[in-house]
């Protein structure tokens, strides 16, 4: 498993992993039943619904922080709505 660390706002048990996209993203460090993300050597993957996986999953830290909102980084929709 990937060193644990805190969530900066809310706490939370976190690890920053490695996307498929090269980008770091919270992920919950504890696994969960309905995780959608496989954790392996420091980076993680979407299990795709189709997919058969028996192994722990994990969630996205996005999905469960009660201050996501002021974490993520604006988008171009977001500047014209200023």
């Amino acid at each position: 498993m990937s060193e644990v660390s805190n969530c900066r706002s809310c706490n939370a048990k976190i690890m920053m992993l490695k996307t498929a996209t090269g980008k770091f993203m919270p992920v919950d460090a504890a696994p969960v039943s309905h995780g959608n993300l496989e954790v392996h050597n420091g980076e993680c993957r979407v299990i795709r619904k189709t997919e058969v996986y028996d192994g722990d999953r994990y969630i996205s830290h996005f999905a469960t922080c009660v201050n996501a909102k002021q974490h993520r980084k604006a988008t171009s929709a977001d500047q014209h709505q200023a």
